[in-house]
């Protein structure tokens, strides 16, 4: 059978709504993928911070430090899934309206696939994330939709800064060594807001700017050569 003709004018339109269709099959995979894990659940122990308490908090209650914390910290058992998480950031968003320094905490021990997950999520609902530390206590917070809107927990960095970050991040994605796949963009944009590589980022920046320094002294040899 012969392939059917598709004029110039609309192969970019029908590739468009081929991406359309893989892009919504991809999210259904994921979402039956994260349904399918909610049956064997991990559970992690998420911090609220505020001023104020909760007993309606829809998960259950481990301690709350009401009177020595300002704000005050309730912690709760969650098991980790994706309706679990929904229903949290649901709660979390009606909170939030009025209580809005109100702050989640998820734990350092969640996989890096679940911190994505959180950032996700929390975001859908829009409401502003974070993430801070560096690879083992790394954690998650997640602010009301009012902070999010005044960009509380984002990294802000100059342009300078933000080239390097770029740059070490392309390098990061195209290394084939495993090691560097725990690596995320923010963190990475962390690292040189703080100043402080991991090491081993640092030796693969290092190693990036000796390959920059002796091209660019290539090229000066080739002009040197040139006007001579």
């Amino acid at each position: 059978m012969a392939a059917r003709y598709v004029p110039p004018g609309a192969r970019s339109k029908e590739i468009q709504g081929c991406n359309s269709v893989n892009q919504a099959e991809d999210r259904q995979r994921s979402l039956a993928e994260l349904v399918a894990k909610d049956e064997k659940t991990d559970i992690f122990t998420v911090k609220l911070r505020s001023d104020n308490s909760y007993d309606n908090i829809p998960f259950k209650m481990v301690s709350d430090t009401e009177n020595s914390d300002h704000p005050k910290t309730q912690q709760f058992k969650f098991p980790f899934g994706y309706k679990q998480l929904r229903e949290l950031m649901l709660w979390f968003r009606e909170i939030g309206w009025k209580d809005q320094d109100a702050v989640l905490q998820f734990p350092a021990s969640l996989a890096k696939e679940q911190r994505k997950l959180v950032h996700e999520t929390a975001q859908s609902f829009g409401l502003g994330t974070s993430s801070s530390g560096f690879k083992e206590t790394r954690y998650i917070s997640i602010y009301s939709v009012e902070q999010a809107t005044l960009g509380v927990g984002k990294v802000y960095l100059t342009k300078e800064e933000r080239e390097k970050a770029n740059t070490i991040w392309r390098l990061v994605k195209h290394e084939e060594d495993e090691r560097y796949k725990k690596f995320s963009h923010n963190e990475i944009d962390e690292m040189v807001l703080a100043n402080k590589l991991d090491p081993l980022i640092q030796e693969l920046w290092e190693k990036k700017k000796s390959l920059s320094v002796e091209e660019e002294f290539k090229e000066k040899c080739k002009v040197t050569w040139f006007l001579k």
